[in-house]
Parts: structure tokens; sequence; C-alpha cells
């Protein structure tokens, strides 16, 4: 009877750890970013705004250059594909040095928090409760 026991707690125990290991858009939803320094004094940062209604924004920053884009992405086992609005070129592009992403992006998901774009691995902002940031308030004084 322990046996059948122990061994009908184990079968629960693994099921339900892999439903939770699931993507979905509820918990991929959410700010990634990756900040980056290059020399002295320079810096840069990407930042993927994932949002429940599947709209996202993706912006790129080094230095004095701005580049950005918009769309709606969608979540396909543990590849997100974020698929870029077409907007015209406008002055404001040029004047930032920068360009609007157009095109369809395939996105890896490393870990629930952490994605893959191009080269760089974007990690989940995570918002902190009121009580973390009373406690880390409390610490700092």
């Amino acid at each position: 009877m322990l046996i059948k026991t122990f061994i009908g707690s184990c079968i629960a125990l693994i099921s339900f750890c892999s439903c939770n290991s699931k993507s979905t858009v509820g918990n991929m939803a959410g700010e990634y970013h990756y900040i980056y320094k290059v020399g002295k004094g320079m810096s840069g940062s990407c930042r993927l705004t994932l949002r429940k209604d599947s709209s996202f924004s993706y912006s790129e920053h080094f230095d004095l250059m701005y580049s950005s884009g918009k769309g709606v992405w969608e979540l396909k086992k543990d590849t997100i594909t974020l698929m870029f609005d077409n907007p015209p070129y406008s002055i404001y592009e040029a004047l930032a040095g920068g360009e609007t992403y157009r095109g369809t992006w395939t996105v890896p998901i490393i870990r629930r928090n952490k994605v893959q774009v191009k080269n760089i691995i974007l990690v989940k902002k995570l918002h902190l409760t009121k009580k973390s940031s009373y406690l880390e308030t409390k610490t700092n004084d």
C-alpha cells in the first residue's frame, strides 16, 4: 500500500511539474532587456516588451543611435514569432541614425524568463512587490 501511494505521488508530482514548465502567452508576456557597455562611457541596450494582447515593441539603443519596431507576436512551443508592422520610413529614422525593423523574426525561448533575440539573451524584468521594495529600502537606510 505504501509503494502504491509513493508511486501515485511521484506521478502526480511529475505531471504537475511538466504542466507548469509549458510556456503560455500569460507567463511569457512582460518586459525583457539587456544592457551592455562598449568601451569607456559608451553603452547600449535592447528591450523587448511582449503584451498579453499579442502586441509587442522592440528597441535597440547604442550611443546616439536608436532602432525600433512593433507588431504582433505568437507563441508556438518554445519559439516566439515576432511579426513587425511595415510603416513607411520616416525622417525620425534618418535623424536617429537607426531603422525601423520590418519582417518576421524567430525568437527562441531559453527559459521562462530568458529569450534570445539575434545573438543577445534578454532577461525578463521582474517587478518588485510592495513588501520586497519596502525591505529593499529599509536595508539601504
